[in-house]
Order: C-alpha cells, then structure tokens, then sequence
C-alpha cells in the first residue's frame, strides 16, 4: 500500500497559513509592500498612481508581479517594475506591489466600445484607459471593460465594468479590452536514440510516452510544446540562478510551462541528486542534476508539475536533494526510486495520467498509475514511484497530492515536504522502500 511521510526544512520557521486555493482578482494589490528582484522591464510612470503599473503587468503575459515605487525613491517620478516571477515580499513604505494570481492578460483596444453587460460605472481622476483596465483586473467579477474620454458622458473620464464580454463596435468615443486567459502549457523532452555527442541505450517507445501524455493535456485544453532528440540539452534545464548559461525561463526551457515530463536516461549520486541525460553537449556537459535544477515562479518560471520519467529520479537515497529544485515553489515533484521501465504497454499510464490529472490529484494519479510489481505486463519487474508536494505548512505539503492540473493553487514556499511511496516497494537499480 502506499505510505507517505511529512519532513520540516529545519532551516525555515513554519508560519501558519490556509490550505492553497486559488486568489480571485487577476492581480493583488499589496500596499507598502516591495517584491526586490525578477525584474524585465522597469519605466518611469506619467504620474503617480500604482494602478498604472499594475496595468501595464496586467496587459503584459509575460509578467508575473510587479514593484510601483513612489516619487523620489528612484527619481522624481513614479518608477513601475515588472518582473517575470513572484519575488517574496518585504516590508517598505516605498512601494505598492501585487502579483498574477491566474494566467490572463487584460486587453486593450482604441477606438472601440463594448456596450452592455455593465455591472459598476464611476469617473475616473485622470483620462488615462490604463485606469479602467486595472479596475478589471482587481474585480474577480469583472470579464469586460469600457473607458469613456472626457466629454462624452460628462466633464470627467467614466470607466465601465461588465461581467460578461459584449460585442465590439467602432467608437471614436471608447477603449475598451476584455479578460483573456492565456492557455496552461505542457511541456515535454523525450529523447530515444542518441545519435549526438552524448551518449545513451535507444528506447524507442520513450517519446511515444511523452506525446501521449502531452496529447491529452491538449485535449484537456492546455497549449502544447516539446523538444525531442537533439534538442534536448542541459540549458533548457538549469536555473539562471543556479548556472550562468541556466536558461529553464527561456523559450525553450522546462520552467516556462505550468507542466513538463521529461523522458531520459538517469542516474543519481549523493553529490548530484538525480542526473538525467542529454542527446546533446553545447558545452555544458551531457547531464543535468538536481543542483543545476531551480523550478517554479520564485525562480522566474511558471512550473507546478514536475514529471520525471527518468531512472532513479527520486532515489531514496538522494530525497534531500530536491529541497533546493522547490525552493522555487514548483508545487510538486514526481519520478522513480530505482529503474523505470519503456514500452508500449507504458504509453495508455502516461495518457491516463494526464487525464485523471483533471479530475483528482495529480500526485495521486502519479503513485498509483506508474506502479507495477511483477507480473506479465510489466515484464516481470518492479517499479517504484515516487511523489513529493511541497507547501508553508504541513498539511499544505500534504494537500499537495491532491492538486489537479487545472486548479492553480497558490505558490507556496517549500517548508515543508510530504513524500509518498509504496510500502516495501522493491525495484531493480535501488534498494527496498522501507515499510
């Protein structure tokens, strides 16, 4: 049966918070509160109110959070900076900071109204549309917005709230923008022959794996992406932070989706963790190990689920070693204790997998489906999984494994640990899981 335990990171003071859940505006508002680092992009502000920082995060997909620093801290004016993960939070009376609590970006288009579906309406201080764009994005209700210039419905400019999304119409008098949800991704690596300068056993059912599972996300409605074969290399792995040559938040790194599999050799060590292998050497070496590895939004990236379909990807041994990985809140961690197995009896577990995922937890799905203990199908081996959700407090840990794909709890930091695994579990490549 499986068993699970819970472990404190010893180094950190456990503070009590609620289960995660999702936040309802699109973006927070946190009053004399900075966000320090993770910046893109920063600019001085036409005058000084936080909204239109908080706009300009709003309209951008690629931003995470943002810093509106007051006048006279960083210049004469208001300065906004936009930031593409979420930065913890200080206290300072310098600043208004918020945070993305959803994957959506606020529109905005000139010259058009969207009449109807009202549901609140008031002036507004300055004739800026930017206004009315960041009071929909603080109303969880609101899915339609309309500016109205000066002049037109009175001496001042009036802002428009609707809680569905109305036609467009041609109006010189209006801007106007709706609430767009920019899709969830799934993110896989397969590699099968390795024909590159790095070295590695052919499998070829290993991407067939993968697709499957990254076809029913799909299905599921999330936005697809992969890198097979010779595109996989250890740059699209390593965390920036971790790496100079780290590049898992660029376009194509692991980090920039909500949810990766990575299917590939393994092998773990007490220095390194887990090492997965690469097709190809750019001058970083052919493996990429959990000390390379810095995964969730702290971090610059977008990860919650990390799959590794990889041998020894959670060695017993070496669970200490993804402390660090979460240390940028990816919410849960999945792999193997000793060697995982490739065939086409695996692809339907993978499939099912993303498709359970959506229905009940994920790490749930990950323990039960992934496990076999010798018998025909599984050509009479063993496998082991393994699963670890992180959380703030020990029941968030816990909870963790309950998370689905589409729920988007909140980023927790990693305090706490809760592992599951199969009691007495005992795999080819490893030792026996204890009881």
């Amino acid at each position: 049966m499986p068993r699970s335990w819970i472990m404190l990171l010893a180094s950190l003071l456990v503070i009590a918070s609620p289960l995660p859940a999702a936040a309802d505006p699109v973006l927070t508002v946190e009053s004399n509160t900075d966000r320090a680092g993770l910046d893109y992009q920063n600019f001085e502000l036409s005058s000084a109110r936080p909204d239109l920082c908080l706009a300009a995060c709003a309209k951008d997909a690629r931003c995470q959070a943002y810093t509106y620093v007051k006048p006279a801290v960083q210049g004469a004016k208001a300065r906004c900076w936009l930031k593409q993960g979420k930065p913890t939070t200080s206290a300072n009376s310098c600043c208004v900071s918020g945070v993305k609590t959803a994957k959506t970006v606020v529109s905005s288009a000139s010259g058009k109204d969207r009449p109807g579906s009202d549901y609140s309406s008031f002036n507004l201080p300055s004739a800026s549309p930017d206004l009315c764009l960041a009071a929909c994005a603080k109303q969880a209700s609101c899915k339609a917005w309309t500016y109205v210039k000066p002049g037109v419905q009175g001496a001042s400019a009036r802002c428009w709230l609707k809680n569905n999304v109305p036609a467009e119409t041609a109006s010189t008098c209006c801007t106007s923008g709706t609430k767009q949800n920019s899709l969830e991704q799934a993110r896989s690596y397969a590699i099968t022959k390795w024909d590159g300068n790095c070295s590695g056993s052919q499998r070829d059912w290993w991407d067939d794996m993968c697709m499957a599972w990254r076809h029913r996300m799909g299905a599921k409605g999330w936005d697809q992406w992969w890198n097979n074969f010779s595109l996989v290399q250890n740059p699209k792995f390593a965390d920036p932070q971790e790496e100079t040559w780290g590049a898992d938040n660029g376009s194509s790194g692991w980090d920039r989706g909500e949810a990766a599999l990575i299917c590939t050799h393994g092998g773990h060590g007490a220095a390194t963790g887990w090492s997965g292998s690469m097709h190809t050497d750019v001058g970083h070496g052919c493996k990429i190990n959990t000390n390379q590895i810095l995964a969730g939004p702290a971090s610059g990236g977008h990860l919650r689920f990390l799959h590794l379909s990889s041998c020894n990807s959670m060695n017993w041994d070496e669970l200490d070693k993804w402390w660090m990985p979460a240390g940028g809140r990816v919410h849960l961690v999945t792999g193997f204790h000793g060697f995982m197995y490739i065939g086409g009896r695996y692809v339907d577990e993978y499939e099912d997998l993303a498709n359970d995922g959506f229905s009940s937890g994920v790490g749930n799905n990950w323990i039960h489906k992934m496990h076999h203990v010798d018998h025909w199908y599984n050509a009479w081996e063993t496998v082991c999984p393994i699963v670890i959700g992180f959380g703030e407090t020990a029941a968030a840990a816990t909870n963790a494994v309950n998370e689905k794909y589409n729920d988007r709890w909140a980023d927790q930091a990693p305090v706490w640990r809760h592992v599951v695994w199969w009691s007495k579990c005992d795999p080819d490549g490893a030792g026996q899981l204890p009881e």
